[in-house]
Formats: structure tokens, C-alpha cells, sequence
């Protein structure tokens, strides 16, 4: 899991530096996988409650363990790539840079296909055709 997370900071952070924003890419990098894995979360969760049904569950309490949970994964995303400059040592490591992009694509666009996909679903439950 450390290496595809690894691989994914290196392919992102490459793609910040040729869009132009080679000063802040280690931050962008970070915050663009934060972004990813949060989505493929919410991806899960609309996947669990398809299995609830409708006016069973409280969703008063979501925004703020949402937030926290987003808070946490940035946090632990920071002391992975950025603390003490570690991404430095990530991107010299030859066997990431030569790997091809199309994992990084696919992973992020697979992301926001399935949380289409799953709040699709729940609106068609909800509405009463599934």
C-alpha cells in the first residue's frame, strides 16, 4: 500500500511541475491525493447506506465526523510525504519515475466514476425505482 501511495505522490507531483506549479507541487501532490482518497471514501459510504433503508439512519453526525476524518488522512498524508522534506527521497527513487501514469489516471477517474456511480443509485432507492 506504501509503494502505490508513493507512486501516486510521484505521479502527481510530476504532473504539478509541468502545469506549472513546480514550487507548490509536493503540497498540491499531497492535497490532490487527499482529494482522491476522500472521494473514493464517499464512494463507500454511498455504497453502505444503498443497503439501509431510507429513513432508517440519523445523518445529523456525518459533516462532522466527515470532517475529521478529512482532517486525520490530511494530517497523516503530511507526515508521510512533506515532514522533515521526505518527499525529497521519494522522488529520487528511480523505479517510480520510470513507471508509466495510466494507474494514477485510472485510479483517480475510477474515483469519481464510482461515487457517480453509487449516488446514482441511492437517488434512483430514495425516489422509489430501485
Amino acid at each position: 500500500m506504501m509503494k502505490f501511495l508513493e507512486y501516486l505522490f510521484v505521479k502527481y507531483h510530476y504532473f504539478q511541475v509541468r502545469v506549472g506549479n513546480g514550487f507548490i507541487a509536493p503540497m498540491m501532490a499531497m492535497l490532490f491525493m487527499l482529494f482522491v482518497i476522500i472521494i473514493y471514501l464517499n464512494a463507500i459510504f454511498f455504497m453502505a447506506i444503498l443497503f439501509i433503508p431510507p429513513k432508517k439512519y440519523d445523518m445529523s453526525f456525518f459533516p462532522e465526523i466527515g470532517v475529521s476524518i478529512f482532517f486525520c488522512i490530511g494530517i497523516a498524508l503530511y507526515f508521510i510525504f512533506l515532514y522533515k522534506n521526505k518527499h525529497k527521497f521519494i522522488l529520487k527513487k528511480k523505479e517510480l519515475q520510470n513507471k508509466s501514469s495510466r494507474m494514477a489516471i485510472l485510479f483517480t477517474v475510477l474515483s469519481f466514476f464510482l461515487l457517480f456511480f453509487f449516488m446514482t443509485l441511492k437517488i434512483l432507492q430514495n425516489n422509489g425505482k430501485l
